[in-house]
């Protein structure tokens, strides 16, 4: 079986495949394999730019907010870069545990005819 599995650290997380630990990298290639599971692994992969450009604006916030010596704009940016980043983040994660689980579906489709022939 070649199914695939997220394994989740302490540290850092990773990937494991037939009892081995792989590299997020080559996990996300493996994903790509199957035309659905690539679709959402894209989506994923969008949602995460999204996720680093609210990171980007609260890390900001605080330079508009003294640039324009106004209150409003510092917490408009700063809540709306939050939001954004913990949004984002929450649904890459997701998207990538449904790319996952689409993926094992299609190996294990595809296991059985090969078992059947």
């Amino acid at each position: 079986e070649e199914t695939l599995y997220p394994q989740s650290g302490f540290l850092s997380s990773g990937y494991e495949k037939n009892g081995k630990k792989i590299s997020n990298l080559k996990a996300f290639k493996e994903l790509e394999r199957f035309t659905e599971s690539r679709d959402i692994y894209d989506k994923a992969r969008e949602k995460m730019i999204l996720s680093v450009l609210g990171a980007g604006l609260v890390v900001l916030s605080p330079i508009l907010g003294a640039s324009t010596e106004n209150f409003m704009v510092f917490s408009a940016s700063f809540f709306g870069g939050s939001f954004t980043l913990i949004y984002n983040s929450i649904s890459y994660t997701n998207l990538i545990n449904k790319a996952v689980w689409i993926f094992n579906r299609e190996t294990i489709k595809a296991n059985l005819v090969n078992k059947k022939k």
